[in-house]
């Protein structure tokens, strides 16, 4: 999987050399808002982490709760992250 906040932030880079009024010329968007949706990416999963780690101790320390879909959404956090394929 590639990290797409480095693959969009090079890409903001490159835009910015070529970019237009109205975004790139190569892909019509501004090199800005490619910079933007890095740092939104970055934050995140910087939360999506914080959410798993606290998610996973409650499982362990607590066990499921009923109807909550444990392994549904915890399943679907670690493959969001990457450590799952």
């Amino acid at each position: 999987m590639s990290d797409i906040v480095t693959d969009t932030r090079e890409h903001a880079t490159q835009c910015a050399g070529s970019a237009l009024d109205n975004g790139c010329a190569d892909c019509g968007v501004a090199a800005n808002a490619l910079e933007n949706a890095a740092n939104e990416i970055e934050r995140l999963r910087s939360a999506l982490i914080d959410m798993l780690s606290g998610w996973k101790y409650i499982r362990a320390n607590h066990g499921d709760l009923y109807g909550v879909g444990w392994d549904r959404a915890q399943s679907k956090a670690e493959k969001a992250l990457g450590e799952k394929d």
